[in-house]
């Protein structure tokens, strides 16, 4: 992997940084070309390989314009040559306030530095008319001018001494005050349960009136139930983590009692009674077992819950500045078709 950022810094005529940048786990080449602070480098998510750039531009651009440049520059789509982007471009495009990023997906071999650096190229060739570069002004109060870029938090910027400090200062009050916070775990038990009944009753009375199980309500189930916890609790612990996934089993359970004891009613044509619910719910782990239908609903409903838990995770209140110890290249590029 070294190898491939010396590569990408001999072709893009930007310092290479292992273990920086946007991309950290497998490194960085960051610096400024054509005035757009930039940086490039392979990455792993979800077990997708690819090689993802990320440009800077001038805070407040067009975002719907800067997306049709992209997706109607010839120059770029024939770059990275392959038809199918002019389709599946937005999907490994986003586009924020101050910055892109563009995720280049690949199966086996990764794209050669030289065609990652004539993609770079057509990138800024293409947003240049709709998102001007960034100025070299400090990003977080906008006056103070700053001589070279570094990194906060690992994204690449302008960021002024004072600015940092000052960013240091309120993180550190913020996890003071998150950790000073209430946590109500007894209030955060309570609007689990009821978010437990009442979708177990919603649950088992849906697949009874339409004979039919839906497994994607089992998600909204344990998403519902890990955001009831969550903001009853007020602050994320292990302990509430823990109420989600076991209330969502429960739930999930629960519901599949009432829609079993339901159906056994209509087709013995018996009335209800707490005998008959009671025996329902002795014997559900064995109903349950006995076919893959009631593995799936538990498995469903625990992906909603995950979903939310991991989606609410312990926030980390971390400004970690870091200076580029290389030089900062000003490369300049000569663009085609001016």
């Amino acid at each position: 992997m070294a190898d491939y950022l010396q590569e990408l810094s001999a072709s893009t005529g930007l310092p290479a940084y292992k273990k920086k940048g946007p991309f950290a786990q497998m490194g960085s080449v960051i610096g400024t070309r054509n005035g757009y602070l930039s940086a490039m480098g392979p990455a792993n998510e979800n077990n997708q390989n690819s090689v993802n750039f990320f440009v800077r531009f001038k805070s407040g651009s067009d975002k719907t314009g800067i997306i049709q440049a992209l997706s109607t520059s010839e120059t770029f789509l024939q770059a990275l040559g392959e038809k199918k982007w002019k389709k599946s471009l937005e999907q490994s495009l986003s586009v924020g306030d101050d910055y892109l990023q563009f995720n280049w997906k690949f199966s086996l071999r990764r794209p050669a530095a030289e065609k990652v650096a004539a993609v770079h190229t057509t990138i800024i060739e293409a947003i240049r008319n709709v998102a001007a570069p960034t100025e070299a002004r400090c990003d977080l109060c906008d006056k103070t001018s700053v001589s070279k870029p570094s990194l906060y938090n690992g994204i690449p910027g302008y960021y002024c001494g004072s600015c940092q400090s000052q960013a240091q200062t309120d993180q550190n009050a913020a996890a003071a005050e998150y950790a000073a916070r209430e946590t109500n775990l007894a209030r955060g038990l309570m609007f689990g349960i009821l978010a437990a009944v009442v979708g177990a009753i919603a649950w088992g009375g849906v697949a009874y009136a339409i004979n039919y199980v839906f497994l994607y309500g089992a998600v909204l189930i344990g998403f519902l139930i890990a955001k009831a916890v969550f903001y009853g609790i007020g602050k994320i612990n292990t302990v509430g983590q823990i109420a989600v996934f076991v209330l969502t089993v429960a739930s999930v359970f629960f519901g599949d009692a009432i829609f079993y004891t339901l159906s056994i009613m209509k087709s013995e044509g018996i009335p209800f009674s707490t005998e008959l619910l009671g025996n329902v719910v002795t014997h559900m782990v064995e109903i349950e077992t006995s076919d893959s239908q009631g593995f799936f609903t538990t498995l469903f409903a625990l992906v909603g819950a995950g979903i939310v838990v991991y989606s609410n995770r312990k926030p980390k209140f971390v400004a970690t500045f870091e200076e580029l110890d290389g030089e900062s290249v000003q490369h300049q590029v000569a663009f085609a078709g001016k």
